[in-house]
């Protein structure tokens, strides 16, 4: 159904009011474009209007986002883009309450940071540092195509009419953001699909993102997988660190003590070495 354009502006202009008094000098429309500063309720909007969000990350110290805000979000391509096709959110992530939480949620590093956002599974893609009009542009297109690929094959994923490789795809991709839980569900349906030979990276992956959910027991197993089926790939070592630290987590102090110190003496000169060395030393305090 098509909503009409006037009771869209109205949405629109509800929905995207400035959160607080304190925020108005950052929120004006800068050529039509209206800066929301309040996510849930702009990600909530997007729902509703099946659109994307663009995610303005900023600081008070960050000298290019000024220039951005200045020469940049004005630029007519840029303004015309953003506002036929984003609803746009601008947050502080040091002196906004939601903007720190958003900070985290969206493991920025550094600033200027421009995030888009499919709200539904909140699947995003983050465009570091300064962009010239032409060059954000660019990219927001290229973020915005592979988040609908990623979304595409999310659905695919949930209809159980997705390839063993879309699977993989969509699982690294929820890990790769942090969202170890809905990583966890893939892989863990790969692991238990007996049509599917995961290689050994995969392996590894699955038991991080299972470790990471708090599932040890599969991801233990997984690991199982890896060493019994791939004992001579590279990332048995690190899945035998990974051993000793998701047995330390599980309560298991013994048997991890052991299976570190077995670690040290199969790779001594591991990379990992110093790492699994530090880890051995907390797991005898615990002891």
């Amino acid at each position: 159904m098509r909503i009409p354009r006037m009771l869209l502006c109205a949405c629109l202009s509800s929905v995207l009011a400035p959160a607080h008094a304190a925020t108005e000098h950052r929120l004006v429309a800068t050529e039509g474009i209206r800066w929301a500063g309040n996510y849930r309720q702009a990600r909530a909007a997007a729902l509703r209007l099946h659109r994307l969000l663009l995610l303005d990350m900023e600081t008070d110290w960050c000298s290019w986002c000024r220039v951005m805000d200045d020469d940049v979000y004005p630029a007519p391509p840029v303004a015309k883009k953003l506002r036929q096709g984003y609803l746009c959110v601008r947050e502080n992530a040091e002196s906004d309450s939601d903007g720190v939480v958003l900070q985290r949620k969206f493991r920025i590093t550094t600033y200027p940071a421009t995030i888009i956002v499919e709200p539904e599974g909140e699947l995003y893609i983050t465009i570091y540092g300064y962009r010239d009009a032409d060059q954000l542009l660019s990219e927001i297109e290229s973020a915005t195509e592979q988040l609908r690929e990623l979304s595409g094959l999310e659905n695919r994923v949930g209809a159980g009419m997705a390839t063993t490789e879309g699977r993989e795809k969509l699982a690294e991709a929820f890990a790769d953001r942090g969202f170890y839980d809905k990583a966890a569900k893939v892989y863990l349906a790969l692991l238990q699909d007996p049509r599917v030979n995961l290689p050994p990276e995969v392996l590894f992956r699955a038991a991080v993102s299972l470790a990471s959910a708090g599932d040890g027991q599969n991801a233990l197993a997984a690991i199982g997988d890896l060493e019994k089926n791939f004992p001579d790939s590279e990332a048995v070592p690190e899945g035998e660190a990974l051993q000793g630290e998701i047995l330390w987590h599980e309560g298991d102090a013994i048997r991890a003590r052991l299976v570190l110190k077995q670690w040290l003496e199969k790779y001594p000169g591991n990379p990992l070495a110093d790492h699994v060395r530090s880890v051995l030393a907390k797991v005898g305090q615990t002891q």
